[in-house]
């Protein structure tokens, strides 16, 4: 029999810890018997299996043993054999089964599906889990079931995340490979006309480059390369979608492929124009419409620089009737030229057309007030220094909230946007709908960064690019400094349409006067009416690139207009 000194004596050699207090009148835990009684487990027939014993008689019911407490113990004196062919369970390996087993419930134990035979029962469920849940013994080494199951969890973890973000080839129509048609453009009329895709990710672009495709009678349809990739999308990613079959399947069906807001997402379509295999090669036309900075989010950005230098030297040459740029800003080109070191072909500025649908207000934002301003929250802290240092009653948006669009915003006394990007899609539409719209000066702006108020957008790098009057390539507005050229909230073609602030207190004061004594400007009014006639000079623009690309814009006999090979 067994004593309780014997156990002392003997515990720090069993091969693992008990998980229960034992019995002093018995090897196992009162778990393990009531486990045995129920035919559950199994243990080795000694201390350790030898290296010379079979699987089929490792392993018998522990109520069939006819071996002696003592006698097992006599074995477990003796250091255990090296087992290099298979692994091994202990008793409490199979113990920590059978509570995983037992925390199942009966209706799903019951339909359980057979994962192994096992011996010691005639359910097979106690047997796999133990295999897969607790002690195996690999070259030798006992593993404790914290760490069997916390590698377990690891790699559980591993394997969702590569589930969630997971992202199809995407080279052939499916339900996880949508390209949405354009159904909004009679065809009667276009008896020739180019096939467009707009390749984009953005909801205010697609808004945009429907409305273009409208206004000229061509149809675009929207392919959201999100499907295939994330932001920044690398060099071995690109390679695979070409390889696999992808730019084939986009290429193949459309005439022209314009790349949108961020480039990097269409970096497949563009390193195939620099295969050798012309069967690997897009053979669509490709408008590279830069309404970002085009390295956004790259890591690799040695290989991706060198990608787009080969290009930008190509379409001066041999891909001049196949790859063309555009920007909706006046930076992109100056940001491109200086980060890559190479001087870029021409690059039309093709501004948005101020067009943005319209939603009801929600109901979870503040009630709309003429006299409040209206401003949306980024990463930034420059709205509550402007709340609670200086009393400026504003209803910030929470950032990526929806508020209904901008024709919402007439119902507030202005705008307030501290820029966080170089140029924004909601600049274009307030103008376009009339919104006062209230911008802190250059000067300003570099205070608020200085200070670390407002550091979503350095000022400091547009300093970088050409500023003597010589090489500035735009107009800019003489009592703000050169670089300020390169910001669309600076332009001179839309400053007469926006208010600028130079302090915290000059705002502070523009926010006691009403609605109608701040809208001096009277942009409420005269903002539509400027952006209707530049909408006319930003379609002239896209007229001329479809010109460039082999296509002429002429009036067909019932005045409508329709796009026809020149």
């Amino acid at each position: 029999m067994t004593t309780n000194s014997d156990w002392n004596k003997n515990k720090n050699k069993m091969p693992a810890r008990p998980l229960a207090p034992v019995r002093s009148t018995s090897l196992y835990t009162a778990e393990q018997e009531e486990a045995i009684e129920e035919g559950l487990l199994a243990t080795p027939t000694c201390g350790y299996p030898s290296s010379s014993s079979s699987s089929s008689s490792s392993y018998i019911p522990l109520h069939a043993l006819s071996q002696s407490h003592s006698q097992s113990h006599t074995h477990m004196h003796s250091p255990p054999e090296p087992n290099n062919s298979r692994w091994s369970l202990s008793p409490w390996s199979l113990m920590a089964a059978y509570r995983l087993y037992t925390s199942i419930p009966s209706k799903m134990r019951s339909s359980a599906p057979t994962l192994l035979s096992s011996p010691s029962s005639s359910s097979s469920v106690p047997f796999a889990v133990s295999v897969a849940a607790h002690f195996f013994v690999v070259s030798g080494r006992r593993v404790r079931i914290q760490q069997l199951l916390l590698a377990a969890c690891v790699v559980l973890v591993f394997a969702l995340i590569l589930l969630a973000t997971a992202r199809p080839v995407c080279h052939h129509n499916s339900s996880s490979c949508v390209i949405i048609p354009d159904d909004t453009v009679e065809t009667t009329a276009m008896p020739i006309h180019p096939t467009v895709l707009y390749y984009n990710t953005h909801g205010g672009c697609n808004q945009n480059m429907r409305g273009v495709m409208r206004s000229l009678g061509v149809k675009v349809d929207l392919f959201n390369p999100k499907q295939v990739a994330g932001y920044g999308m690398s060099a071995s990613r690109a390679r695979y979608l070409i390889e696999s079959g992808h730019v084939d399947f986009v290429c193949s069906r459309y005439d022209i492929i314009v790349i949108g807001d961020t480039i990097p997402h269409g970096r497949a379509l563009l390193e195939s124009l620099l295969e050798k295999e012309p069967m690997k090669q897009c053979r669509s036309k490709i408008v590279v419409e830069m309404t970002n900075r085009f390295d956004w989010d790259v890591s690799d950005k040695a290989a991706y620089y060198n990608t787009i230098s080969a290009l930008v030297q190509l379409s001066k040459t041999t891909l001049k009737d196949k790859l063309f740029w555009v920007a909706n800003n006046n930076v992109e080109k100056a940001f491109l030229e200086h980060k890559v070191g190479v001087s870029m072909p021409a690059v039309r500025v093709l501004r948005p057309l101020g067009v943005a649908p319209e939603y009801p207000y929600p109901l979870d934002l503040p009630e709309p007030n003429a006299n409040m301003f209206a401003a949306r929250q980024h990463y930034s802290t420059v709205y509550s220094v402007l709340k609670r240092k200086y009393d400026i009653p504003i209803a910030v948006f929470p950032f990526g909230h929806k508020y209904g669009g901008p024709k919402n915003l007439l119902r507030f006394k202005a705008f307030i946007d501290m820029p966080y990007e170089y140029s924004t899609m909601k600049l274009y539409e307030n103008i376009a709908f009339g919104i006062p719209m209230i911008i802190p000066t250059p000067r300003f702006l570099e205070e608020l960064y200085d200070t670390g108020v407002h550091k979503m957008l350095n000022p400091y790098i547009l300093q970088n690019f050409p500023v003597s009057s010589d090489m500035l390539p735009f107009k800019h507005v003489p009592e703000f400094p050169a670089w300020s050229a390169y910001m669309d909230y600076y332009a001179p073609e839309f400053a007469p349409y926006l208010y600028y602030v130079d302090s915290y207190e000059q705002l502070r004061n523009m926010s006691s006067m009403s609605a109608t004594e701040l809208d001096f400007k009277s942009v409420r009014v005269e903002g539509p009416l400027f952006y209707a006639k530049y909408r006319e000079e930003i379609l002239g623009g896209w007229l001329e690139l479809f010109r460039d690309m082999g296509y002429a814009y002429k009036l067909n006999g019932d005045g409508g207009n329709t796009m026809m090979p020149s």
